[in-house]
């Protein structure tokens, strides 16, 4: 398992590839492609609950799923 300096970097050179159109990452010796915005979402997603997991802090990230309450 990744420390969490290492997480961090990581998750780091992932919002910079994706916010800068990039689908390549490189993090160290490790290169990775992404095909889809999702996966590098949900990429995201994992470095952060990995983050959380590691500090001992919760995610402020909430998810609405909006209905008409039928």
């Amino acid at each position: 398992m990744a420390t969490l300096p290492e997480l961090q970097a990581m998750k780091t050179a992932l919002e910079m590839a994706r916010f800068s159109g990039n689908r390549r990452v490189k993090t160290g010796q490790t290169e990775l492609e992404y095909k889809t915005e999702e996966e590098m979402q949900s990429a995201l997603a994992s470095l952060d609950r990995q983050i959380s997991a590691l500090s001992g802090t919760r995610s402020s990230i909430i998810y609405v799923s909006p209905s008409k309450g039928l």
